[in-house]
């Protein structure tokens, strides 16, 4: 099952206990549900998406949705306490993803490496000729790897491991 928010709406400066959004939540690339939060700390709104036009057959996939995220989206407590998953859970992680992608498009503008758990950054733009050529030249060190250089997924992933 795959998951996605899409048409995403946050608001950073109304953001307290929880994320501040509303957003189209689609299941297996299809619209499935309007979820939105105030951001002060309560659960997620889920509402039906009227696209959604067969009520028997949403009513299944929100079975099969609350179970897939029971699994997927389980977590550990502070007490060693392993805990299912939710679909609050699932949007909440999903939030989380989309707001570290947008740092990571925002960060990619200009030449960026990982050095440790410390983002490098260059204030030239990366769409310049040979720029991280001459960067590795300049830094003596042949071997830098760019996050420009990467694969989306892949810059995401070492992103989003010190952001």
């Amino acid at each position: 099952m795959k998951l996605e928010l899409k048409n995403v709406k946050h608001s950073e400066f109304a953001s307290h206990e929880t994320f501040c959004y509303e957003a189209n939540l689609y299941v297996d690339g299809k619209p499935f549900a309007y979820v939105s939060n105030d951001g002060q700390g309560g659960s997620d709104r889920f509402d039906h998406d009227p696209r959604f036009k067969d009520l028997g057959i949403w009513k299944a996939v929100y079975i099969n949705l609350m179970r897939f995220c029971a699994s997927e989206y389980a977590w550990e407590s502070f007490d060693g306490e392993i805990v299912d998953g939710t679909i609050d859970t699932a949007c909440s992680s999903l939030m989380t993803d989309h707001l570290i992608r947008k740092d990571l498009n925002k960060a990619l503008r200009e030449p960026c490496y990982l050095d440790g758990n410390q983002i490098v950054s260059y204030r030239v733009s990366s769409k310049r000729p040979n720029i991280f050529d001459q960067l590795r030249r300049q830094l003596k060190k042949p071997e830098l790897v760019f996050l420009n250089e990467l694969p989306k997924d892949e810059a995401f992933k070492m992103f989003k491991e010190v952001a």
